[in-house]
């Protein structure tokens, strides 16, 4: 899922690097809203302002849902939030989105441009799901398990829901998903570092 970048409708910008010249200018008010500290919205922003050389403050919630509130309430002007959390509010024009994570434009915003195509070059991440079990659980149990997983991904209803929601469908088998999912360890590490997050 492509994590969306979404702004009080009454910011005066429309774009992200206008974005980011306007937390430059304004930095007493520029802050964004998370899910919670650590998550992945996070350190997309924590990334974000790095790479896009400016600056605004991390505000952590107990559920992106609050923070979306407190956005359209005007508490906070900015919210990092994966796209099925805030494609309604940004379809109903209560928010502006400014950019997508990934490397490709969502389907489900095809007008949104990515960060990347935004000015900062090569940016891309996304949240997504993976289907975990115990170390040492037998390889034909194993098999079984991802057998009906990648099965029930490829149902047409199960797509269909998914691509309304903004989300990609790209299931992925045990193997390719033990690769994937140790390069996320590299990847976030780098935002770990940037945001000064201990591991402890």
């Amino acid at each position: 899922m492509p994590n969306v970048l979404i702004i009080n409708k009454d910011i005066p910008v429309r774009t992200f690097k206008e974005f980011a010249a306007w937390a430059r200018a304004n930095p007493q008010r520029a802050s964004y809203g998370t899910g919670g500290t650590g998550s992945v919205m996070h350190l997309t922003g924590e990334l974000l302002k790095r790479d896009g050389d400016f600056a605004m403050e991390h505000v952590p919630y107990k559920g992106a849902a609050a923070a979306i509130q407190d956005l359209m309430g005007g508490s906070i002007v900015a919210v990092l939030d994966n796209i099925t959390g805030v494609i309604g509010p940004i379809r109903s024009g209560q928010v502006r989105a400014l950019g997508v994570s990934t490397d490709q434009r969502s389907p489900a915003l095809p007008d949104v441009p990515t960060f990347a195509e935004a000015g900062v070059k090569g940016f891309s991440n996304a949240s997504w799901f993976g289907v975990f079990t115990r170390a040492g659980t037998p390889r034909d149990i194993v098999a079984q398990l991802e057998k009906a997983t990648l099965e029930a991904c490829a149902r047409p209803e199960v797509v269909r829901t998914l691509t309304e929601l903004g989300a990609v469908p790209d299931p992925m088998g045990a193997q390719a998903m033990d690769t994937f999912w140790k390069a996320e360890f590299t990847y976030w590490k780098r935002a770990i570092d940037a945001a000064g997050i201990p591991l402890n």
